[in-house]
């Protein structure tokens, strides 16, 4: 069997010489093979040639019409999508509306503010802050900072698709324990805890206004979500019920004014308050929670909200006008003055989508990964970061800060209102509790020129294995104060904060297993651990 097999292909080679090719096709193909390579040479040589002659054609340039030329947006690429030449455009008009403020503007600020000396006083007002489940730097803050709060209101309570029934939720006590970490603190620097109400759905994560028809309209669901609200006032030792019912149509305003006052008898009836929160720009809905609950809370945010044009989120001058306005319509013992701790991320990518909501640390992570620059504006006296991708995507992301929290709170002071609240707890900047807190300065410029990094540990990469890449750093910013109104009206960053960065790495690959060893510092690579590795 062997020799049959070696015998034929010696035959075979002995027979027919190996490179003959009587039909001429590997000629033929050969031949056309290079002949398509030259032609393909030619034309890159040629192409080369042009472009060393005849000078490339530059992309506009548009450059942001700021104060000292200290801001311009360079386009790598031009566009000719008009969503994306419009949406361009509407991130450009923003800044230009803005100047920069590279000096302090004393005589325009006296004007807009009138005279005055130090704008806090010795009566300093109730601080509310916002809690929620879903962040869990929202209770890192609140583990920090419970000290420096009078009232800490939970997203608790939600308003079910019926508008009959109250789904209360109160986080994971195992890991996010509030009431035991409230009654943990000694009694006299205790927040008094309060629940929200809101009609938020969730899966769709956005104010539904049938939850609220159903629920406004109907005298016999009033009673019975007043029921279940006083009965979780009683149950878990709450100081009253907050109630942010949004998006209501004009049928259900009469109920919600109902609701109120037969929910504030209720809560009275134990001992409790209530609170309502309404927009900055609802006149009605505020002259009449004015009338029928204990204390208003003043939403002085969302000038410029996610789904309009890019802009300050609460610009100072704005701030003011709403507040001044705001009692006017309501006793300023009962106004509490909302000051948000967000931020707005516009681009110009053209695909229609709404601005994204950021965390102060989520702004200052970004602005650092994409070696961006923080700007603060003037008039508006909020800042703005802003950035340009390789791909030529411009970035905006206009947000509120220690600094704006400042202004805003001398604005709540000077006005006489009852307290100022924090939307929300975990997204601040960190360092805006010393003006806030209950060690609130009265030098910003030397107590908020240090930012704290923060709560979060940054995460990057996929993988089991884990490596500190950098270590915790302050950042840094010098600040000029307006003697004449004691607000804050230069800002400028010399530094980014940043937390724990910790790299992920060794991520799992299909149908392969990863094997570590920590035998310890005098561990060594055995003969057998070494072939257990090879095999």
């Amino acid at each position: 069997m062997p020799e049959n097999i070696d015998s034929g292909p010696q035959e075979r080679r002995g027979s027919v010489p190996v490179f003959s090719d009587p039909s001429g096709r590997r000629w033929r193909t050969v031949r056309g093979t290079a002949l398509g390579i030259g032609i393909g040479t030619t034309l890159v040589a040629l192409v080369i040639a042009v472009a060393v002659i005849i000078p490339p054609l530059l992309p506009d340039t548009w450059a942001g019409a700021i104060a000292g030329d200290t801001f311009t947006v360079t386009r790598a690429q031009p566009s000719n999508d008009r969503e994306r030449t419009a949406a361009h455009q509407r991130l450009l008009a923003a800044l230009q509306k803005h100047n920069l403020a590279p000096t302090l503007r004393r005589a325009d600020a006296s004007r807009r503010h009138g005279e005055s000396s130090n704008a806090f006083t010795d009566s300093s007002p109730i601080v509310l802050g916002f809690y929620v489940n879903w962040d869990d730097n929202s209770f890192a803050a609140l583990q920090s900072h419970a000290r420096d709060m009078d009232w800490v209101a939970g997203e608790w309570a939600f308003l079910n698709a019926d508008g009959a029934s109250v789904n209360w939720d109160l986080g994971d006590a195992k890991k996010k324990d509030v009431l035991g970490l409230v009654k943990s603190l000694p009694a006299d620097q205790r927040p008094t805890l309060f629940a929200m109400l809101t009609n938020v759905d969730p899966i769709s994560h956005q104010f539904d206004a049938l939850r609220a028809h159903r629920l406004l309209t109907n005298a016999d669901n009033r009673h019975k979500v007043i029921a279940s609200l006083v009965r979780g006032v009683t149950k878990f030792g709450l100081g009253g019920i907050v109630i942010d019912i949004e998006s209501v149509d004009a049928e259900s305003r009469a109920g919600l004014v109902i609701f109120m006052r037969e929910l504030r008898v209720q809560l009275h009836a134990i001992g409790a308050v209530t609170l309502q929160t309404v927009a900055a720009d609802a006149d009605d809905e505020m002259r009449a929670a004015g009338e029928c609950v204990d204390y208003v809370v003043v939403m002085l945010y969302d000038e410029h909200w996610q789904t309009g044009e890019p802009g300050p989120v609460a610009s100072q001058s704005w701030y003011d006008e709403k507040a001044a306005h705001a009692l006017t319509l309501i006793p300023s013992q009962k106004a509490i003055f909302a000051i948000g701790t967000y931020g707005y991320h516009w681009d110009d990518a053209g695909d229609g989508h709404a601005a994204e909501a950021q965390t102060f640390a989520e702004v200052m992570r970004a602005v650092r990964e994409n070696h961006g620059a923080v700007q603060f504006t003037s008039p508006s006296l909020n800042p703005v970061a802003t950035w340009s991708d390789p791909d030529s995507v411009d970035h905006q992301v206009w947000f509120l800060d220690a600094t704006t929290a400042w202004n805003e709170m001398s604005t709540a002071t000077r006005l006489g209102a009852r307290g100022v609240a924090l939307w929300r707890l975990g997204a601040e900047d960190p360092s805006m509790w010393n003006v806030v807190g209950s060690q609130r300065v009265r030098n910003p410029a030397h107590a908020l020129t240090q930012v704290a990094p923060g709560y979060d540990v940054e995460f990057r990469g996929n993988g089991e294995l884990l490596r500190v890449k950098s270590r915790p750093t302050m950042g840094a910013r010098t600040i000029g104060v307006n003697s004449a109104t004691s607000l804050i009206t230069r800002v400028q960053w010399t530094a980014f904060p940043s937390p724990f960065v910790i790299e992920r790495t060794g991520a799992a690959a299909p149908h392969r297993v990863a094997l570590t060893f920590d035998d310890g510092p005098d561990a060594r690579w055995t003969p057998a651990i070494l072939d257990t590795l090879r095999s």
